[in-house]
This record gives C-alpha cells, sequence and structure tokens, in this order.
C-alpha cells in the first residue's frame, strides 16, 4: 500500500481502497494523526444488521452530526460493527472478529498481511484474545491489513460468515 502519512491527497486514495473493498466511506473531522484524513470506511451499519432498516436512517443521523460538526471518528464508530481507519502503510480495523472466523482469517492470509493486533509477528488469533467474548466467543477486536488484497479478503470472510 502507498504510504500515506503527510499526504494531502489522502482522501482520494482512501475512498478507492475503500470503494474496491466494499466498505462504505464516511467523512469525519480532518485527524491529526500521521495521515490526515478526512474519511473513514464503516462496515456493518447497525440499523442495517439489527432494525432492518436502509442507510437512509444512518444517513439522516450523519447529517445531523455533520450540521453540528460533531462527525467524530469515535462518535460514528457506535454506528457500525467494524471501522477503517488509514494508517500510513497499512488499515487499522477495530471490530470484533469470533475467534473461529479469525482463525479461518488466519489460515486463508497466506502471505500474512492480516495481522492480529497489529503484530509485525504475525501470531494466531488465540494468542491475542483478552477475554472479551460475543455469542460465547473469544474474540479479536483489531487488526492491521497490509495490502488491498488482504482488505479486501478481510471483508469477503465477514460476509462469509454473517459478521456484516
Amino acid at each position: 500500500m502507498k504510504n500515506l502519512a503527510g499526504s494531502v491527497d489522502c482522501d482520494n486514495h482512501i475512498e478507492r481502497e475503500l470503494k474496491e473493498a466494499g466498505i462504505k466511506a464516511v467523512t469525519v473531522q480532518k485527524t491529526k494523526r500521521e495521515v490526515p484524513y478526512t474519511v473513514i470506511g464503516m462496515l456493518g451499519l447497525f440499523e442495517d444488521k439489527h432494525n432492518n432498516g436502509t442507510e437512509y436512517e444512518f444517513d439522516a443521523q450523519y447529517d445531523a452530526l455533520a450540521r453540528m460538526n460533531n462527525n467524530t471518528e469515535e462518535l460514528l464508530s457506535k454506528w457500525a460493527s467494524f471501522t477503517f481507519h488509514r494508517g500510513w502503510r497499512y488499515w487499522i480495523v477495530k471490530g470484533c472478529v469470533q475467534l473461529p472466523v479469525a482463525e479461518k482469517l488466519y489460515e486463508l492470509d497466506k502471505d500474512k498481511v492480516i495481522r492480529v493486533a497489529g503484530h509485525a509477528g504475525a501470531p494466531e488469533p488465540k494468542e491475542w484474545v483478552n477475554g472479551v467474548k460475543v455469542c460465547g466467543y473469544d474474540v479479536v477486536e483489531t487488526y492491521h491489513i497490509d495490502t488491498q488484497e488482504g482488505l479486501n479478503l478481510f471483508v469477503k470472510t465477514l460476509q462469509e460468515y454473517n459478521l456484516v
């Protein structure tokens, strides 16, 4: 992935990567991180999954937050099962991946570009569960993803296991 640290054109690049993976791009307040983005990704919007609603409900709430200049990444993350924000050469993903699904991702990811907890040594997921359980399963809560192919595989696997 392209190094986006300090890139003034990072949002266009981010939007293309999110679109290719099938992730909703959402505008947020400009960050003070290494990558000065104003776009994050959201997957598994809660009203779609739990209320059989449409993205209209999210879009209406988002528009209201934007008018109040309160569209922060932290606040918006409450609307989705998974959030994606861009690091300098990788994606940082936050959300609960149940251990059986995390283990399947680990098996499918031959190049180890989908890294549990961002660990450079690419350890097995069971080494990074922290006691949080969802539906009775241990979960992995953070990933770093180093390639577009890895991002696409991550999303496809979440969809196959009905996590989004």
